[in-house]
């Protein structure tokens, strides 16, 4: 959303538009600019992003379109998360101990490449009730992974 009536300006990162805003209460680069999305955020709202504890995500993930619809408020360690991991692959399963079904995210379990375990267990309870005396068997270990999924995370 551009403005005629603000000039448009960017510093250090490229991909976010500034403006000359002087009437904006939050956080100015050089006193006077600042972010466009934070500005149309606080225009529709009254509530200006908290420096360090809040960002604006851009919805559609085109940073330069700040239409207010495209906008979204979020704690900036979700922020972060969605960005590293906006889906997470989901392993529904079934303890070889207990018969518990429960779910963790893929990197949690004996399928993930760093994780020797032939199965997983839904507690280290469950876990320690396992080992060489007691092993187990190979219908056990197959009947552990009902079903994998993808699921949105953060969203």
């Amino acid at each position: 959303m551009a403005r005629d009536d603000l000039m448009v300006k960017y510093f250090g990162n490229k991909d976010y538009r500034t403006i000359i805003a002087l009437d904006y209460p939050g956080y100015k680069y050089k006193g006077r600019y600042c972010y466009e999305h934070h500005y149309i955020w606080w225009k529709n709202t009254g509530h200006v992003v908290r420096k360090n504890k809040e960002e604006i995500h851009h919805i559609n993930g085109d940073k330069k379109d700040n239409c207010f619809k495209n906008l979204k408020l979020m704690p900036k360690n979700k922020h972060f998360n969605y960005h590293i991991n906006p889906v997470s692959l989901i392993v529904k399963l079934r303890c070889p101990n207990c018969g518990k079904l429960f779910e963790k995210p893929k990197h949690r379990t004996h399928l993930a490449k760093s994780n020797k375990s032939k199965a997983t267990f839904c507690s280290r309870k469950c876990a320690g009730c396992r080992n060489q005396f007691n092993p187990l068997t190979q219908k056990e270990i197959e009947e552990n992974v009902i079903k994998i999924y993808k699921k949105k995370m953060y969203e």
